[in-house]
């Protein structure tokens, strides 16, 4: 029997809002997509922008592209009632994801992650994604 792992994880998310308070459930936004491969984590933070008014919602994945090669990360930003998903660009390219999501503090929404894989000498650095510059 070949034990090989040959079936790609989806490439897309179906994302909608949901108001406890309310129980009302936004219609679903655009598609999320990252790069395809074998294996994802994604961690998802939540806030608002008070100089654009709109709740955002900002993605972190990482990707394990095949079984010998490294990950990939992206990054990506929606706006309540934008068309689509944006890149974010710039940000560290491998780290291990925390197990807890995005803490959002006066316009930014930060983590803090590992950077590179997870040993007793691992650098920590916090991730901090300005809501209004989307940087």
């Amino acid at each position: 029997m070949d034990k090989k792992i040959s079936r790609e994880i989806p490439e897309g998310y179906r994302v909608c809002f949901w108001n406890k308070e309310t129980r009302v459930i936004s219609r679903e936004l655009p598609t999320l997509s990252f790069s395809p491969g074998i294996g994802r984590r994604t961690m998802f933070g939540f806030g608002y922008d008070p100089s654009s008014d709109k709740y955002k919602v900002v993605a972190i994945a990482l990707t394990m592209l095949s079984l010998d090669v490294s990950e990939k990360t992206e990054m990506k930003v929606y706006g309540a009632g934008d068309s689509s998903w944006r890149n974010l660009k710039g940000f560290p390219v491998l780290w291990t994801l925390p197990k807890v999501g995005g803490v959002y503090l006066s316009g930014t929404l930060n983590w803090v992650v590992i950077k590179g894989k997870e040993t007793i000498h691992s650098e920590i650095v916090i991730i901090s994604v300005d809501l209004e510059k989307e940087t």
